[in-house]
């Protein structure tokens, strides 16, 4: 058991001037669900006049909330990822991490991993309203698509033209198009981008630590990591700043 100070803040739903905060402390178990834990907090709240009872048979529902360690973020969750029980990611659209039942053994894991910056001392608790839901569709061609652009990169003809290159090796463009098949379908992969966010939240990586949590192949791993501007150093990945590795960095910005 823990002891935890939540803190709920209407700043989603109410102006800078009406803006309040409700700070509760409790008790809490590692695996215990936040959700729930949250709901009843928003329901103290509004009981004792820190909000307006405009949606509190909303809650009955369990809709989408903000459960965050960090106070500066206004309506996004905790994290776009988890780790499975194989310790391998699972990644969150938008909605999905604020739908998602956070536990405190989850948000210890990504704190300490490295993966988000603040312990779970004080949780952030919100209620963003008005939230609609997205549908992506064919999501593995959009996702192989991408990464052929970044893996695979552009080359300058004659100074004059920027072309993407000619994928003329079939089972390059088809191993590419397995990762992407595997983090859509495995990872739960929604973006380049929450791909890229995890890969850039450490400085350096061991490549077994990658290929776990992404459940990738060696050559995959490495082809990933130096898309991106790794470079290997007494056997770990470290972001590089070379123009190189730079201009890496930039092409899957172009193409996010």
């Amino acid at each position: 058991m823990k002891k935890i100070k939540f803190i709920y803040d209407t700043v989603s739903h109410d102006r800078p001037e009406n803006r309040k905060t409700y700070a509760f402390d409790r008790m809490v178990d590692e695996n215990e669900s936040l959700r729930n834990i949250a709901i009843d907090i928003i329901k103290i709240a509004i009981k004792n006049g820190y909000d307006k009872n405009i949606f509190e048979k909303e809650l009955e529902s369990k809709p989408g909330l903000q459960i965050s360690t960090n106070k500066e973020v206004i309506g996004k969750a905790a994290s776009s990822f988890y780790f499975g029980n194989n310790g391998e990611v699972i990644f969150l659209s938008f909605y999905e991490s604020l739908e998602k039942d956070w536990s405190v053994s989850e948000l210890d894991y990504l704190y300490e991993g490295g993966y988000i910056n603040n312990n779970t001392d004080i949780i952030y608790i919100a209620y963003p309203m008005g939230l609609g839901a997205g549908i992506v569709s064919d999501l593995v061609n959009i996702i192989s698509s991408h990464l052929l652009d970044v893996i695979l990169g552009e080359i300058v003809l004659n100074g004059v033209g920027i072309v993407k290159t000619q994928v003329k090796n079939k089972k390059i463009e088809n191993q590419i198009k397995n990762i992407a098949k595997r983090l859509v379908e495995k990872n739960k992969l929604k973006s380049l981008k929450q791909l890229r966010e995890i890969i850039e939240s450490k400085e350096s990586w061991e490549l077994d630590d990658f290929k776990k949590i992404l459940t990738l192949e060696e050559r995959e791993a490495i082809m990933i990591l130096d898309s991106l501007g790794y470079e290997l150093s007494e056997n770990s990945w470290y972001k590089s700043f070379s123009a190189e590795a730079t201009g890496k960095r930039e092409r899957w910005n172009k193409v996010e």
